[in-house]
């Protein structure tokens, strides 16, 4: 199930205008899928579903037009940095910098150390993505995810929007 609370509600009513329907639908796969590779692979990881889920549907407002075209940051600073702002006029400073943290470091895939919360984008958008760890998670449930929050060409879509960050952006 997805979070419930008055910070949800109200980023989700900021959001969901702003976000193409197939960013919307991918940031919900990439919760849904992380949930499901966690529970059938580490059921010990005690994740804070509030957080997680608002960096996921704050990780890719980055990639809209308008914000490709709003700066020269990459779109997971510029969308950690907005998500950051926003969540900092109505949370804690702690809640802000997680968030903001999971989407700068959501395509970070160096060694190193990374929270909890980034392990999770990343195997969640992996899964959407790319189809990695596929075998970990039921197919009736993967499924019933794009069931409920459908593809709508998303790959085609965010390789696009990669091609026209990469042309705005050539550094």
């Amino acid at each position: 199930l997805l979070p419930d609370t008055p910070l949800v509600r109200e980023a989700q009513a900021h959001l969901k205008p702003r976000l193409p329907e197939n960013v919307w639908n991918h940031s919900h796969r990439a919760f849904f899928l992380a949930l499901a590779l966690a529970k059938t692979q580490f059921p010990d990881w005690d994740y804070d579903a509030e957080s997680y889920y608002l960096a996921c549907i704050f990780h890719d407002i980055g990639c809209t037009p308008e914000n490709l075209k709003a700066t020269k940051l990459s779109f997971e600073w510029w969308g950690g940095m907005y998500a950051h702002s926003y969540l900092r006029a109505r949370s804690t400073s702690d809640l802000a910098d997680l968030v903001a943290e999971t989407i700068f470091r959501h395509t970070d895939f160096v060694p190193g150390s990374i929270h909890l919360h980034g392990q999770l984008i990343q195997l969640g958008t992996l899964l959407d993505n790319h189809g990695a760890h596929s075998e970990w998670v039921a197919r009736a449930t993967v499924d019933g995810i794009v069931k409920a929050y459908p593809r709508l060409a998303w790959n085609d879509g965010f390789a696009d929007a990669m091609e026209e960050e990469v042309r705005l952006k050539p550094y």
